[in-house]
């Protein structure tokens, strides 16, 4: 409810200032900027609903996170890890570490989204059990609506590693 509020005000100021630069006039600025900022509010908060498939593990946060606990060693997890993240379509690996169970990605800019940053750790709790957990965030801390590019990336991630592990 808060982006769409940052929207409407966002969308609301900018357009008016045009209008009012355009027409000289600060009834037009107000009431054109006004008009344009709830529409794009509406419109961009219904895509937003719209692109979630699943809008109750949305929960409306921008960031994704999951957690797993895993029942196989830990370098096994790790390798899986690593590869759940280089099969996940334009994602780039830009950091892996093994001591610190730490990989980093991200993803290119899309239709939904200026891109993604993704971070999975893998943490050996004993010798057959280990604990991951996927994080997928917007690539820049501005980013008001993900349309569910986030979340997708969390469940591609998780199905992945299911399909693997039985």
């Amino acid at each position: 409810m808060i982006r769409m509020f940052l929207v409407f005000v966002i969308m609301s100021v900018f357009f008016g200032a045009g209008m009012y630069y355009y027409f000289f006039s600060v009834q037009i600025a107000l009431i054109t900027g006004l008009s344009f900022g709830g529409i794009m509010a509406v419109f961009l908060g219904s895509m937003n609903i719209l692109m979630h498939k699943d809008v109750r593990k949305a929960d409306g946060r921008l960031k994704q996170r999951r957690e797993m606990v895993i029942s196989m060693p830990y370098k096994e997890t790790f390798s899986l890890c690593k590869e759940a993240l280089s099969v996940m379509e334009e994602t780039k690996l830009t950091y892996v570490n093994e001591e610190e169970g730490v990989i980093r990605g991200e993803k290119e800019t899309s239709v939904y989204s200026f891109g993604e940053k993704l971070e999975c750790k893998a943490e050996a709790l004993s010798e057959i059990t280990t604990k991951v957990w996927i994080e997928s965030k917007p690539s820049y801390r501005f980013t008001l609506i993900d349309y569910g590019v986030n979340l997708r990336n969390v469940e591609s991630f998780v199905k992945y590693f299911e399909s693997k592990t039985g």
